[in-house]
């Protein structure tokens, strides 16, 4: 009965959902992607298996558009997501890493990875600029290196907004005015008016450029700075009327669970460093429940 009655609820939510979009075109491509990739293998990486001290994350970043931008010749791996949340849920959501600080500009991360890390340190709740609708990457920057002089055993996960929309280096690109994250901050989405015709595409992936441009001297700047072996690399890319292969669709902005080249094709570019961390899980307090609690098995205490 129970399975009937999860089935009938979840024909009436289609059916609503069907009632509601039929006539805009932009929902059923969505639809028609969303369910022909979840048909295809997620072959992105588990960024939790992978080796570095801290990891410097840039949102939306393109892997072409960041070689062009640093001018290095920089390796590339396949995402798990092709957004911010999906990106988190498949690589941290019901797991629990002692050993990470989370440092973010992105108020996801409080909203799927809560209880995942030692910490989350959400500049985005202490640094956002109303005036330019977003975190600006030294604020970032300030609060990672605040971290890690406070907690030098933990690795970083350093998370900057940019090169996301909103463009800081161009301001009047901005679009519709919509609620950040499900959060009480607001941020400018372009592609809404690029969609409408109000905004031409060149002109947006021209402020989204510039803003890489921005982010970028702060991002190495970082994983110079930091401590043992760094990684910049992206959550996920940002496409610009992209096929979606071998759909005959074209996709903009960075619709999940879209697992085209621009949007999971992200940078992976290594700063290796004599020098690692000593990483420990947990704190001093806690280790030591954890010995106890070891002692006691073995019938010790």
């Amino acid at each position: 009965m129970k399975r009937i009655s999860s089935l009938s609820t979840r024909i009436k939510h289609i059916y609503k959902e069907i009632r509601k979009n039929w006539k805009d075109r932009y929902w059923w491509k969505g639809r028609i992607i969303y369910y022909y990739t979840n048909l295809r293998q997620n072959n992105g990486i588990f960024i939790m298996n992978e080796d570095w001290d801290n990891l410097v994350i840039l949102d939306a970043c393109r892997y072409d558009t960041f070689r062009e931008v640093a001018c290095v010749d920089v390796d590339y791996r396949i995402s798990r997501g092709s957004s911010t949340d999906e990106f988190l849920k498949e690589n941290f959501a019901n797991n629990k890493y002692n050993d990470v600080i989370y440092v973010t500009a992105n108020p996801y991360v409080n909203m799927i990875c809560k209880g995942s890390f030692y910490k989350i340190i959400s500049v985005w709740k202490y640094a956002w600029n109303d005036e330019i609708g977003t975190v600006p990457p030294e604020a970032v920057v300030k609060y990672a290196l605040e971290v890690e002089k406070e907690h030098p055993d933990k690795r970083l996960i350093i998370h900057f907004l940019q090169p996301h929309y909103p463009f800081i280096g161009n301001p009047e690109i901005r679009g519709r005015k919509e609620r950040a994250f499900n959060t009480d901050k607001y941020i400018y989405n372009p592609f809404i008016e690029v969609q409408k015709g109000n905004l031409r595409l060149e002109e947006v992936y021209k402020a989204y450029k510039r803003n890489l441009e921005i982010v970028l001297p702060h991002a190495f700047y970082l994983a110079r700075k930091l401590k043992g072996k760094s990684i910049i690399t992206a959550d996920h890319g940002e496409a610009f009327n992209d096929w979606a292969f071998p759909l005959p669709f074209r996709v903009l902005a960075h619709p999940s669970y879209t697992h085209i080249p621009a949007l999971v094709k992200v940078p992976w570019l290594v700063f290796e460093s004599k020098e690692r961390k000593e990483i420990r899980k947990g704190d001093e307090k806690q280790r030591l429940k954890e010995k106890i609690k070891r002692l006691r098995e073995r019938g010790r205490v």
